[in-house]
């Protein structure tokens, strides 16, 4: 029988917040250790003082897995290839697929060229956590649409939505001219959000369709991971936008896996109200029920401890009318176990109530 024991770590201060998401799957007899994001290098330290503290002090990490390459989410992993002997690191490389990308760039870039541009400048975060894992021998394996890892199946990015996203990234040359003002308007947009002034109740939902682009580029190339146990499923979801969410829903379509309501969810991106939508929920938690329905399950928002302003009531709210049981990490690391033997001294995880108010 497998089973599943997974830590959500604060990473983080105020409303900067990371992910660090740390895994033992397996038997109480025999289990193995999975990592999902490492946070900044502060937490990555964090994180294996928790391994060493929690898991026994381990010697071999299984899988490590970078869902997308913000400094949030990959700095940490450095902490985790240095002190444990890692068995396969899973990370996307851009600059492999130079050849497929060089004409979505402009200035007549060679293969090479852009190759070398995209690993040493536009991605270097990536680039020196790849350098250290080939220095420490770990393999390296990019974590596609339709691969297994461990027990998870990786429902998103799907390869070819991810080489069309990678020139509109930010950092890279093709994304730098297409810089408008409509990128300051997200922010002043972000700051009245926190704004709670909006009423709603169990049959009132507010909660809208994102506007295409209301998450970044970087975010919708994000990892999703469905975990399969013999007591209950799984959903890491790390800062996936609508786009992630839906490439994952047909994803699980095309696999012939069971996505709709997983008993543990992560919530994307730190309870963003940006990141999902009613048509969305609906698809993977199910839709709506009254107060007095049975819950279908737990989601847990990866926040800074103390945050400020995350998860997103509004979003909370969302997650708790279609049956889940909504936490964070805001006032300390949450556990969640099934299948497994729960470790000594964990206490139970307090569900946050109905939200009266929510952001405009």
């Amino acid at each position: 029988m497998t089973g599943i024991s997974i830590d959500f770590l604060p990473v983080g201060s105020g409303s900067k917040s990371g992910d660090s998401i740390l895994i033992e799957y397996g038997s109480n007899y025999q289990k193995q250790i999975m990592v999902v994001d490492g946070g900044s290098l502060a937490a990555g330290s964090a994180a294996v003082e928790h391994i060493n503290t929690y898991f026994g002090a381990p010697a071999v990490i299984e899988h490590v897995v970078c869902t997308h390459q913000d400094g949030d989410h990959s700095s940490g992993l450095r902490k985790i290839i240095e002190s444990f002997e890692v068995r396969n690191l899973w990370i996307h490389q851009p600059w492999l697929y130079a050849e497929q990308l060089v004409s979505a760039f402009k200035y007549r870039w060679t293969a090479e060229g852009l190759s070398k541009h995209l690993r040493n400048d536009c991605f270097p975060i990536v680039a020196s956590l790849c350098d250290l894992a080939e220095e420490y021998g770990v393999p390296l394996r990019e974590p596609f649409q339709g691969t297994a890892i461990g027990p998870f199946y990786v429902l998103a990015p799907n390869i070819n939505r991810y080489l069309g996203l990678v020139p509109q990234m930010g950092q890279t040359p093709a994304a730098r001219e297409l810089a408008t003002e409509s990128v300051l308007a997200g922010i002043f947009k972000s700051i009245k959000d926190a704004v709670l002034s909006t009423v709603e109740g169990w049959g009132i939902e507010t909660l809208g369709t994102p506007a295409a682009g209301a998450t970044s580029v970087t975010n919708e190339t994000s990892v999703v991971l469905l975990g399969q146990f013999d007591s209950g499923r799984v959903l890491l979801t790390g800062d996936a936008g609508i786009g992630a969410l839906q490439d994952a829903i047909d994803g699980a379509a095309i696999y012939g896996l069971p996505l709709l309501s997983p008993d543990l969810v992560q919530v994307p991106h730190h309870g963003s109200r940006r990141n999902v939508s009613p048509g969305v929920l609906d698809a993977i938690l199910g839709e709506k029920q009254s107060e007095y329905d049975l819950k279908r399950g737990s989601a847990i928002s990866s926040v800074s401890t103390g945050a400020e302003g995350f998860p997103r009531k509004v979003v909370e709210n969302a997650f708790t009318r279609r049956g889940y049981a909504c936490a964070s990490t805001k006032d300390g690391w949450k556990n969640w176990t099934t299948g497994l033997t729960p470790r000594g001294g964990l206490s139970p995880v307090s569900p946050a109530p109905m939200h009266g108010l929510v952001e405009d």
